[in-house]
């Protein structure tokens, strides 16, 4: 697992019929969001030199959250 200063969790989401794939991290704080964001960035123009796909960073506010517990956990 991560251990940067401010993760606070993340998701990764991915479709084989559409070949995408979507990350969602969670930070503490928007300081710590905004670093990991340029940082990432970094990563993905090179994915982007390497494979010609676009890749981007979108930063979202966590509205509403509702974990749900599974049983066996």
């Amino acid at each position: 697992m991560l251990e940067a200063d401010g993760f606070d969790g993340a998701y990764l989401l991915h479709d084989d019929e559409r070949r995408t794939t979507v990350s969602a991290t969670f930070w503490t704080d928007p300081t710590t969001a905004a670093a990991s964001g340029a940082a990432l960035q970094q990563h993905l123009d090179t994915w982007e030199q390497m494979t010609g796909r676009k890749a981007t960073v979108e930063t979202f506010e966590v509205a509403d959250a509702q974990i749900p517990t599974r049983a066996g956990r």
